[in-house]
């Protein structure tokens, strides 16, 4: 079998398990746990095929660990420092958060400045060095914790990189909310069901009203949470539910429309 196909078949499965794990762990910590477990596992058949698979050239080695290999193993990385955090926040109160993200983002400073002239090159999509930093080192030796028949000096390096930038991202969207609720004073609080509110939020997604149609279900999800005072909690399921329930899929839309229009009659008339 071709790399590509490999990659493409492994990636297609490991897609449907994530959106099937979310869907069905409403719990972060679980959620996350679970996917530390398959993603090892399929980063593991990764491993297999490509420890007996002769690449075509180098061209080919130096794409699967500039760029399809950190993308399996970076989201491990990121699960994996992802979940410790987590871990965290379940048992400690507001003020040690923000002192644990404000620790954790200084780290990841410290790390990017050590390595900015590989970062420097990552991001500016350079390709003069890719021969040193992707190909493998000749031979099978091996650490430990380095396979040299499945790794390079800067693959793991890369996928460093872009775990941080994930995490730095998280930390700071979450330590920003933090300060955001000690400072809000929105009064706005849903009292409808939140079966409403998650038909509202799907309508919303697929017309691609917000961010230019960028922005996903989550981050629709996740901020109409926070404005409005809610937890939605698994709204993957619950927008299952909506599809399959007999009453009528969008009751809560068809409400709204036949409110306005009602509004609108009274006032022209």
């Amino acid at each position: 079998m071709e790399l590509k196909q490999f990659v493409d078949e492994l990636k297609a499965r490991m897609n449907v398990q994530i959106e099937s794990i979310s869907m069905d762990q409403a719990d972060p910590l679980a959620r996350t746990s679970h996917l530390i477990a398959f993603i090892e596992s399929y980063i593991g058949d990764l491993k297999q095929f490509v420890i007996k698979y002769k690449f075509k050239d180098q061209k080919e080695e130096i794409e699967f660990f500039k760029c399809i290999k950190p993308g399996f193993v970076s989201q491990l990385l990121f699960n994996q420092r992802l979940f410790r955090i987590q871990l965290f926040e379940a048992f400690n109160d507001k003020e040690s958060k923000i002192k644990f993200y404000q620790k954790n983002l200084n780290r990841i400073q410290i790390f990017l400045e050590r390595n900015m002239e590989f970062y420097q090159y990552v991001l500016s999509n350079q390709d003069h060095m890719d021969g040193k930093y992707f190909l493998r080192i000749n031979g099978s030796r091996r650490t430990f914790d380095v396979d040299d028949r499945f790794s390079t000096f800067f693959d793991i390096k890369l996928c460093k990189i872009l775990c941080n930038q994930w995490i730095k991202e998280y930390l700071l969207k979450t330590a920003q909310k933090l300060h955001s609720d000690e400072s809000s004073n929105s009064v706005l609080t849903w009292t409808a069901s939140k079966t409403d509110l998650v038909e509202l939020v799907y309508a919303l997604h697929v017309l691609g009203v917000f961010n230019k149609g960028s922005a996903d279900v989550k981050q629709i999800a996740t901020h109409f949470e926070n404005v409005f005072n809610v937890t939605l909690g698994n709204y993957y399921r619950t927008f299952q539910e909506i599809r399959i329930r007999k009453t009528g899929q969008v009751n809560f839309i068809n409400q709204l429309k036949e409110g306005l229009l009602k509004l609108i009659t009274e006032r022209d008339s």
